[in-house]
C-alpha cells in the first residue's frame, strides 16, 4: 500500500437527474451534460433518497448548487408525503473518511454505512405505514477528513489537523445550511423530523455549528407555540 496526501477536493457533481423528482422535471439541472464520477443526489434504493453537500478545507461550500439540489429533493419528497411529513437524516462523517464512495467489492466506506442506516429507517418507515410511508431522506455532510492514505500509524498524524478543520467546518456556512435544511423540511408540516448525527471528529464539526447559530426543533416549536 502507498502512502501520501489525499487532496482537498470534490467528490459530487451536481448534474441533471429527473428520476429524483416527483414529478419531474429536475429544478437544479446543474451543468448540462455534466457526467463525472457520482452525482450529488443518488435516489437509486426504493426506501430512501440522498443529497450529498461538500464543503472546502476553510469551511466555504464546495459548489452551493449542492445545496439548493438537497433542499429541492426535500419539498419533492414533501409533496409527496401524508401530511407533507418526512424524515430527514443529516449526517457529519469523521475522521479519515470524505465524500468518495468504495470500488465494487472493496471494504465500504462511511457513504455505504451511511446507505445501510437509511435503508434500515426507511424500512421501518414502510412498515409503520404501508400504504403512505413517511419518505426518508439522507444528507451527507462530506469534508476532507481523509487527509492521508497509507497504513493506520501513518495516517494517525492527521489526527491534529482534522481536529482543527472540523472547528472550520461546523462554521457560519455549514450553520446556515443545517438551518435551511430544517426549515425546509419543517415547512408546512412539524410532524416532520430532522436527525443531526456526527461521528468521530462530524460530532465536533456539529458541535461548533450548533454553537455558532443553528436552531433545534424545540427552539421552534417553543417560538411557534401560541402565547
Amino acid at each position: 500500500m502507498t502512502s501520501g496526501c489525499v487532496g482537498d477536493r470534490r467528490y459530487r457533481y451536481v448534474r441533471t437527474q429527473p428520476d429524483c423528482f416527483v414529478p419531474p422535471p429536475d429544478p437544479v439541472p446543474g451543468v448540462p451534460g455534466e457526467q463525472r464520477q457520482f452525482p450529488s443526489l443518488d435516489c437509486r434504493s426504493t426506501l430512501y433518497k440522498t443529497g450529498f453537500i461538500e464543503f472546502h478545507e476553510d469551511g466555504s461550500a464546495v459548489d452551493p448548487a449542492q445545496e439548493h439540489k438537497v433542499l429541492a429533493l426535500i419539498e419533492s419528497e414533501k409533496r409527496r408525503a401524508p401530511g407533507g411529513k418526512v424524515i430527514t437524516f443529516l449526517y457529519v462523517h469523521g475522521w479519515k473518511n470524505n465524500g468518495d464512495q468504495a470500488a465494487p467489492g472493496a471494504k465500504p466506506k462511511d457513504v455505504e454505512r451511511f446507505g445501510t442506516a437509511l435503508g434500515e429507517l426507511g424500512y421501518r418507515a414502510r412498515l409503520a405505514n404501508p400504504p403512505n410511508p413517511v419518505p426518508v431522506v439522507g444528507v451527507y455532510i462530506g469534508w476532507r477528513g481523509k487527509s492521508l492514505k497509507g497504513p493506520g500509524l501513518f495516517t494517525f498524524i492527521s489526527y491534529w489537523s482534522r481536529r482543527n478543520t472540523a472547528n472550520r467546518i461546523g462554521g457560519t456556512t455549514l450553520t446556515a445550511t443545517i438551518n435551511n435544511v430544517i426549515e425546509r423540511t419543517n415547512a408546512g408540516s412539524l410532524a416532520s423530523r430532522v436527525v443531526l448525527v456526527g461521528h468521530s471528529f462530524g460530532a465536533r464539526v456539529l458541535e461548533h455549528a450548533i454553537e455558532n447559530g443553528v436552531t433545534l426543533y424545540d427552539q421552534r416549536r417553543s417560538s411557534a407555540a401560541p402565547s
